[in-house]
């Protein structure tokens, strides 16, 4: 059950960091 949330909470962590990444890059393509 660990390794299972474990896992969970590193994909969300990922598309977090995706998002965040094309959000700054959305930024600076608008300057």
């Amino acid at each position: 059950m660990e390794t299972m949330e474990v896992m969970e909470v590193m994909e969300v962590s990922d598309q977090v960091r995706l998002m965040c990444q094309l959000y700054f890059v959305c930024c600076v393509l608008n300057f």
